[in-house]
């Protein structure tokens, strides 16, 4: 049955000279692989060039629940990311927020408040300036929709963060190891929770992506480590 919904690309595969398969977060099904055959045809209305990472999309798809391959009749951009491509920063912010959810989102898996929250979040990274903590608060926000997000119970006493328990814990000599934030790395993160208005250093960036990957790989179990990270701290 034809049906219409809103899509949110997060990775493709060539198939063939004029074929891709496409994972779409759907807005009404949740996550679908799609057979797009001829996106390099010049009368296909399926361009290969709509299929870009995290590309909003109007979809007109035929739908079949048990199918492992679905069929997209007809697509067209919600909106033109003009502000991302050809912006380096943005762009590698895209292609690393792309591959988390390649890596967090399994097939059917359907959460309509996930959906909406990358939708806007785009769209703001369209809109307006570069922001270089805009990645970090996306994974927290993420992380919130997902059902994981960090206890903001900070104080002068619990100003450690435990990775494995999801909130910050006593500062003392136990607390050695991959399972805790650093005093500093633990501070930022209380700061973004609590939305303090901040800018961290480059060194400072770094290290908090580094733990808060640790932090969703330790409540992902099977969640493999996310490559496109060293491009991102490269350019940021």
């Amino acid at each position: 049955m034809l049906q219409k919904t809103e899509g949110i690309v997060i990775h493709t595969l060539p198939y063939s000279d004029t074929s891709i398969i496409a994972k779409i977060f759907t807005a009404d099904f949740g996550l679908l692989s799609f057979m797009v055959k001829g996106t390099r045809g010049k009368k296909s209305s399926n361009k290969a060039v709509l299929f870009q990472p995290l590309s909003l999309l109007a979809l007109d798809i035929y739908h079949q629940a048990n199918k492992n391959l679905q069929t997209i009749k007809e697509s067209k951009l919600i909106f033109h990311p003009i502000g991302i491509y050809g912006n380096i920063h943005k762009t590698s912010v895209v292609l690393f927020i792309a591959e988390v959810l390649q890596k967090i989102l399994k097939e059917d898996y359907h959460n309509h408040m996930l959906f909406d929250l990358i939708k806007q979040k785009v769209k703001k990274l369209n809109d307006e300036p570069f922001d270089p903590d805009f990645h970090l608060q996306f994974l927290l926000d993420m992380s919130n929709e997902l059902g994981f997000v960090p206890y903001n119970n900070y104080s002068a006493t619990e100003n450690i963060f435990s990775i494995q328990e999801g909130k910050f814990v006593a500062n003392n000599m136990d607390h050695n190891g991959v399972l805790y934030m650093s005093s500093t790395d633990s501070h930022h993160l209380h700061q973004m929770l609590s939305s303090v208005p901040m800018q961290l250093s480059r060194m400072d960036r770094r290290s908090l992506l580094t733990e808060l990957l640790k932090y969703f790989q330790f409540h992902n179990p099977g969640m493999s480590s996310i490559k496109s990270t060293s491009v991102l701290q490269e350019v940021l």
